[in-house]
């Protein structure tokens, strides 16, 4: 089956239309003078005519057809996206070694830095290592970060046989803090 295409006419150009609004002092003007007046007084004899308004555009008046578009407003440019911006300090562990074990020579490095997963060091934070046991009295050592936001703290761990000992590492700086724990195991 052949179909063919229907012939196709081309629509007339419309003109645009354009449209006026009265102001609501021409709607008050035009309703007080339709309305009929109180039967009870008699109209006067000769009144004279409303002036007949005419509404014509102003010089700057565009038709309605003519629509301005919105200019946007300039996003402003951000180097370091929110996150990084954050205030909160990021502790790890370097060349964390797994376990912890009573008796041994225990070096801990730590980076302390801000942002995203602590991409910016923060030197000079505070680092404090608690090493606390329920068989043993606490151990408390200290350090500061360096220029690249690690500090290094060496401990001799406690020998115990019996209870429980963990490891608090600690950093502050200014008004923020973070905090690692590890067990130590026997």
């Amino acid at each position: 089956i052949l179909v063919e295409p229907l012939p196709v006419e081309p629509l007339p150009e419309a003109e645009p239309e354009i449209v006026i609004l009265a102001t609501l002092a021409d709607e008050v003007d035009a309703l007080r003078f339709a309305s009929p007046r109180p039967a009870s007084k008699p109209a006067p004899a000769a009144e004279p005519a409303p002036p007949a308004r005419t509404h014509a555009p102003p010089a700057s008046f565009t038709p309605a057809a003519v629509v301005e578009t919105p200019v946007p407003l300039p996003i402003p440019e951000v180097h370091e996206t929110p996150l990084e911006l954050a205030k909160e300090i990021y502790l790890t562990l370097l060349d964390d070694e797994g376990e912890f074990r009573a008796g041994q020579l225990a070096t801990i490095k730590v980076y302390v830095g801000r942002g995203v997963y602590g991409r910016r060091p923060e030197p000079g934070a505070a680092v404090t290592v608690k090493v606390l046991g329920t068989s043993f009295r606490p151990l408390i050592l200290t350090a500061t970060t360096d220029a690249q936001g690690v500090g290094v703290v060496r401990a001799m761990l406690p020998r115990f046989s019996s209870g429980r000992a963990a490891i608090i590492i600690r950093a502050v700086a200014g008004e923020e803090s973070a905090e690692i724990r590890r067990i130590i195991h026997q």
